[in-house]
């Protein structure tokens, strides 16, 4: 049996790259959900299994989803090279737009407008392998 965390994770890849978390070690993806509708924006979340016997249950189950500004920042940074977007650039706007992401969730004004969400939700950067850096 799968355990499941009550949590969203947002997974925010260093070099931006739109990279499948099931290439990683001990990470499977197990499916995709219907798209999530907030306000008119879709959200595609997929549903993953990581198996470890450091675990309880021996796996648990997480929704993740990798934002689409570090998706599309990667996808323009490769379609139209002569913009003059690199690598280190790549790397301090996706860790800047996680910074900003955090901090805006626990901002008055949002958790008044749309809710708190910051046990709900948390935003990982990571260089490589998942959960190698979490904001």
């Amino acid at each position: 049996m799968c355990g499941c965390i009550s949590k969203l994770y947002l997974c925010i890849p260093k070099s931006c790259e739109d990279r499948k978390l099931d290439d990683a070690d001990g990470v499977a993806k197990i499916g995709e959900l219907e798209a999530v509708k907030i306000r008119v924006r879709p959200y595609q979340l997929a549903m993953y299994r990581i198996k470890s016997p450091d675990l309880p249950s021996g796996q648990v189950c997480f929704l993740a989803e990798q934002p689409a500004p570090t998706r599309h920042l990667f996808d323009i940074s490769k379609q139209y090279r002569d913009v003059g977007i690199s690598a280190k650039d790549l790397h301090n706007q996706s860790e800047e737009f996680c910074k900003s992401c955090a901090a805006n969730i626990r901002n008055k004004v949002f958790i008044y407008d749309i809710g708190d969400v910051n046990s709900l939700c948390q935003f990982i950067f990571y260089d490589g392998t998942f959960f190698s850096a979490t904001i």
